[in-house]
């Protein structure tokens, strides 16, 4: 084997600084179209392995700049691993080449790299997607209506591969894809309208604008509290009656537990060794006694929702070292403080609030109690496949059937998967509950964001974001911001929250979400049936043979 030129060792570090300067908040979005083509010409002139794996952690020490914030060294604790990808997709390519020209076999090993990063391991990483910084651009929402954000990153890698079909004379594939891309922007153009729903459900939001870590080490729930119940007594005094009050996630600093909870409260304490313990019985009358009163503050017409742990109870009878089953949940409250609708968190942040194997790996439970007192994380959640979206009786009008509101917390904001099942039984619209002031004021907000524009343009629902620190904001089914409150500041914001007809189906719901796992799946057979063939490569490249 001929030795690789040395110029692309940097061919992927410049791939990944590009893509990096696409991402929202960056410098500019289309600089991804600019991404595919070094990393395919890498591939083809021969690039090691281990320069790949260096593009690769340079790519994921940039995306997760943002996690600085937390500690300065802190990006560099996912980069390495998710690096490996970056390998893979090279492996993978190498695979396809086999069968398939440079183009083809680029895309396709790129984008089943993307897929399949997003999902495994520990419910995947799908963050800073290539087509993410895209997200502002009219042109995009329309087409994620048909293929989604997964599939614009798919259309993203094809067209920055393109050049290569001119390149090789290969006319056919050259004019293929602008051919589908105008068949997409033609069905995007006929793309169905929601119908309406009902009448709009009145949202009152809470951003009380606390830093994290000192919620976390400094201050007393009871401030935690207080920070949020004097924005709502603001809105109040505005004359503003919601149907539904909003806290967003981890707002109510308390254990919640069921209604019908039995025996006892056990979770780790961050004081020291042992457990914190409280009848389940006392925890309930607290959350009943507290939300009660604040609901009789707010009206009696309104829910109070919220994204709070929730605890199952333990059995007296079973050991003292016993710790109580928990989840991560959306909670809606009704008339005297009663937990009336809980959904659960379906996917959750590796390491942040799981752990691989969920924590059954030998020393995982002093792993996680480590980063429980030092950060105010117990990664210790239990995911459940409970899906929204959550029906909750029109309190004003009984009469009228229940509202259908989607919901999500956080980090389940870049996932399209759960909103796109929980539209798909009927939601019609979406709350998402979040707490981001980990990384500050900065990049990360921005690409949640674009996140949230893809979201509704898949489900065809808007979505009214309750945050900490930012960004609250209302985005209606047409993917417009219609009212929004300052990041970093504290506030309130009450918004009219349009519902669409439960059986609005958006193209991408019909089957549009379908193209980016077939391509992967696509790809990954391809490459197995070449290895296990012996093919050759189709057309050996400098630096081999």
């Amino acid at each position: 084997m001929k030795p690789a030129p040395r110029f692309l060792l940097w061919l992927p570090l410049f791939a990944a600084v590009i893509r990096a300067c696409s991402l929202p908040g960056w410098i500019w979005g289309p600089l991804a179209f600019a991404y595919a083509l070094p990393r395919i010409h890498h591939w083809e002139q021969g690039g090691r392995w281990w320069s790949d794996g260096l593009g690769g952690l340079l790519w994921w020490i940039l995306a997760f700049s943002y996690l600085a914030n937390i500690h300065p060294l802190l990006p560099l604790g996912p980069a390495p691993f998710l690096a490996l990808w970056w390998i893979g997709e090279a492996f993978l390519y190498r695979q396809l080449r086999r069968l398939l020209p440079a183009m083809e076999s680029g895309v396709l090993a790129l984008a089943a790299g993307e897929y399949f990063r997003s999902h495994m391991p520990m419910g995947g990483v799908p963050v800073a997607s290539p087509a993410l910084g895209l997200a502002d651009y009219d042109w995009a929402f329309a087409l994620a209506q048909v293929i989604g954000g997964p599939g614009l990153d798919l259309l993203v890698l094809a067209w920055g591969a393109w050049p290569l079909a001119l390149v090789h004379r290969r006319w056919r594939a050259a004019w293929l894809l602008p051919l589908a891309t105008a068949i997409l922007a033609v069905l995007a153009a006929f793309s169905p309208a929601p119908a309406e729903g009902g009448r709009p459900l009145r949202v009152l939001g809470i951003q009380p604008n606390l830093d994290v870590l000192e919620k976390n080490d400094v201050l007393l729930v009871e401030d935690v509290t207080e920070a949020n119940l004097v924005q709502v007594a603001k809105a109040l005094e505005m004359g503003v009656q919601p149907d539904l009050l909003v806290w967003a996630e981890t707002m109510f600093p308390y254990p919640v537990m069921p209604e019908d909870a039995q025996g006892w409260l056990r979770r780790p304490s961050r004081r020291g060794p042992g457990l914190e313990e409280k009848p389940a019985a006392s925890v309930i009358d607290f959350q009943r006694i507290f939300i009660g009163r604040l609901l009789h503050f707010v009206g009696p017409k309104a829910y109070f929702l919220t994204g709070a742990h929730f605890y199952q109870g333990v059995d007296s009878k079973l050991p003292e070292e016993t710790e109580s089953v928990r989840t991560s949940e959306t909670l809606a409250f009704g008339s005297g403080g009663r937990l009336v609708a809980n959904l659960p968190k379906t996917v959750m942040v590796p390491f942040g609030e799981s752990l691989p194997f969920q924590g059954r790996l030998p020393g995982s439970k002093p792993f996680a109690l480590w980063i429980y007192r030092h950060f105010g994380l117990l990664p210790t959640f239990l995911p459940s496949p409970v899906l929204g979206p959550m029906e909750l009786p029109d309190l004003r009008h009984p009469e009228r059937p229940p509202w259908q509101v989607g919901v999500a917390i956080c980090w389940e904001n870049v996932y399209e998967k759960p909103f796109r099942l929980q539209a798909q039984r009927g939601a019609e619209a979406f709350l998402v509950l979040s707490n981001e002031a980990w990384y500050g004021i900065g990049t990360e907000m921005d690409q949640m964001l674009a996140a949230t524009r893809y979201r509704v343009a898949e489900s065809g629902r808007g979505v009214f974001r309750v945050t900490n620190d930012g960004h609250t904001l209302w985005m209606d089914p047409r993917g417009e911001v219609k009212a929004s409150l300052p990041r970093g500041q504290a506030g309130w914001l009450a918004v009219d929250l349009e519902r669409v007809a439960g059986d609005t189906q958006s193209l991408y719901l019909m089957g549009g979400w379908r193209l980016r796992p077939a391509l992967a799946w696509l790809a990954l057979i391809l490459a197995l049936a070449a290895r296990i063939l012996g093919r050759r490569h189709l057309d050996p490249p400098p630096g081999r043979g």
